[in-house]
């Protein structure tokens, strides 16, 4: 009979860096993600570095549009709407959309069960 080996406690927060460099808030992101829940595979650490990626985005384009203002003037002097205001429309909109729905912190994360496999690959 083979003996099971010890276990121990694991650290979330010695976990796995993310696959290409973040900035504070985009790490800061990764971080609490990895410490509630210890995203190891390679899909799910792509999708939460793309996650804090898209949220350094957001974070530089605000600045623009901090700096610049939301309207900006071509050479001719015509007034145009700041080139970043789309982009942080469009984001503003996806947390109005998340908040809409609600929190998802307090629901259990499953995997699905054979037969839901079945049923999606059917």
């Amino acid at each position: 009979m083979t003996k099971t080996p010890p276990l121990s406690i694991v650290s979330g927060e010695a976990g796995i860096s993310p696959p290409r460099p973040l900035s504070h808030e985009g790490k800061a992101l990764w971080d609490r993600v990895q410490h509630e829940y210890m995203v190891q595979d390679t899909g799910g650490c792509e999708l939460l570095c793309l996650a804090g990626e898209a949220l350094d985005r957001a974070q530089s384009l605000g600045a623009a549009i901090e700096k610049d203002g939301p309207v900006v003037y071509t050479r001719a002097g015509v007034p145009k709407t700041h080139p970043a205001v789309k982009e942080e429309l469009a984001r503003l909109c996806c947390e109005d959309a998340r908040a809409a729905r609600g929190d998802y912190r307090d629901r259990q994360v499953t995997r699905p069960t054979p037969e839901a496999r079945q049923l999606v690959s059917a």
